[in-house]
C-alpha cells in the first residue's frame, strides 16, 4: 500500500527540466525550444568546451578548444553527463576522454550527399576542364583545341579508399554515371552486392582512373601512401 501511495505521488511531482548545453549554435536552437522538458544553455565550443557545469546533454561540434584539450580527463568527468551529440561525422578532433560519456553520437551521413556532388565537381572539372574552354567570341572556336572530346565518367574506373555514407553517396552517383568501381574496406560485408568487391589498395594505381580518399584523416600513413602512388598523370584525378 505504501508503495502505490508513493508511486502516485511520482505522478504528480513535477518532472525535472534536462539539462542541455548548446554549443552548436543558433541553428538548431528553434528545436531546441521546443523541447517541453529542457532547460537549454547556450555557450561556445571556444576555450574549454569540456566545462558544461551539471548538463546532462552536450550537442558539441569541432573546434580549436577540443584540439586543444588535455590529454587526460578533467577531474570527475563526465559528471553527469549522459549523452553528446557531435555535430560533425567525424571524431578526430576530440580526446579519447570524450567517449567517456556513456552515449555519443555524430552526425554521420548528414552531409554524405553533398560531400559526394563536391567529389564529383573535382572529378568533372578533371575530366572536362570547362573553366578553359568557355567560349567568349568568334576566336575561340577557331582555339586549336576546339574540337578535343570531352573527358568521360563512362567506362571508367572509380576508386573510392574507404566506404562510409559518403563512400556509398559517392558510389549511387558513380554508378549512375556508368563508371566501374573499385573500393576498399574494413570488410566485404560494408559493399552491397550490387557495387562490387573490395580491392587492395596496391590495385588502384594499376587500374584506377580516378581516386577518391573517403578514410579519416587520422590514417595519415595510408593516405600519404595513396597520394605518392596515385599521383601520376596517367592516373588521373585524386
Amino acid at each position: 500500500m505504501a508503495e502505490s501511495r508513493s508511486l502516485l505521488a511520482a505522478e504528480f511531482l513535477p518532472r525535472q527540466k534536462l539539462r542541455i548545453v548548446n554549443q552548436i549554435g543558433d541553428v538548431i536552437a528553434g528545436s531546441l525550444a521546443q523541447l517541453p522538458d529542457g532547460q537549454i544553455e547556450a555557450a561556445s565550443r571556444d576555450g574549454a568546451p569540456w566545462q558544461v557545469g551539471d548538463a546532462e546533454v552536450l550537442l558539441t561540434g569541432p573546434s580549436a578548444g577540443w584540439r586543444a584539450a588535455p590529454a587526460q580527463p578533467p577531474e570527475g568527468w563526465p559528471h553527469d553527463l549522459r549523452w553528446v551529440q557531435i555535430a560533425s561525422s567525424g571524431t578526430d578532433g576530440f580526446p579519447d576522454w570524450l567517449f567517456d560519456v556513456p552515449n555519443v553520437t555524430t552526425g554521420r551521413g548528414l552531409t554524405a550527399g553533398a560531400i559526394a556532388e563536391y567529389v564529383f565537381a573535382a572529378i568533372f572539372d578533371d575530366l572536362k576542364n570547362l573553366a578553359a574552354r568557355q567560349a567568349h567570341g568568334p576566336a575561340d572556336y577557331r582555339a586549336p583545341d576546339v574540337l578535343t572530346p570531352l573527358g568521360t565518367l563512362e567506362g571508367k574506373t572509380l576508386g573510392l579508399a574507404g566506404f562510409g555514407a559518403i563512400g556509398e553517396a559517392v558510389a549511387k552517383r558513380a554508378i549512375a554515371f556508368g563508371s566501374c568501381l573499385w573500393f576498399t574496406a574494413r570488410t566485404q560485408s560494408l559493399i552491397p552486392r550490387a557495387y562490387g568487391r573490395r580491392r587492395l589498395l596496391q590495385s588502384f594505381s594499376q587500374r584506377a582512373t580516378s581516386s577518391s580518399l573517403l578514410c579519416p584523416i587520422m590514417k595519415r600513413r595510408i593516405i600519404a601512401w595513396i597520394v605518392a602512388r596515385l599521383s601520376r598523370p596517367s592516373r588521373g584525378s585524386i
